[in-house]
This record gives structure tokens, sequence and C-alpha cells, in this order.
């Protein structure tokens, strides 16, 4: 569980807040917007290593690329072209 505590008895919005998913969020007309389930339910779900959670898409993209403020910086990957 990557070190998340979880609790499947919890409400899915709070077992996702237990994660750092946000549940709603302030769209761009500045009103409130819900979290579908389904969509935190796939959060939930690959965050707590849930074998049901979607596969992974084939890109050979870190998980994550760190820059500073103000870096260029240059993303790669491979073409799948021959």
């Amino acid at each position: 569980m990557n070190g998340m505590t979880e609790d499947r008895s919890l409400p899915l919005a709070e077992q996702a807040r237990r994660m750092g998913v946000a549940d709603r969020y302030h769209g761009f007309w500045g009103k409130e917007e819900i979290v579908p389930d389904a969509v935190l339910q796939r959060a939930v779900s690959a965050m707590s290593g849930d074998s049901h959670a979607p596969a992974r898409q084939h890109l050979d993209l870190p998980p994550v690329h760190v820059a500073r403020a103000g870096e260029t910086i240059l993303l790669r990957w491979p073409s799948h072209e021959s």
C-alpha cells in the first residue's frame, strides 16, 4: 500500500482524501465541482495497488520529472516507429 493507510470501511471520498486525492475542486468559473465516484475509485485502486486498476499505458516515460523554476527541460521518449 505504499505506506498509505487504507480503510475500505470508510466512504470512498474519505479514502481518497486520506490518500491525498481531492474529492472536489473549484472549476474555471469558480464553481465547486464534485469528482465522480468512478474517478475516485480508479484513483484509490491505483494508489492502493488494487489489481483491478487500469493497465499502465505503454509509454516509456519516467513517472515523474522534476525541474527547477525557470529551468529549460527536454523530455524524450522512444518512437514506436521502425
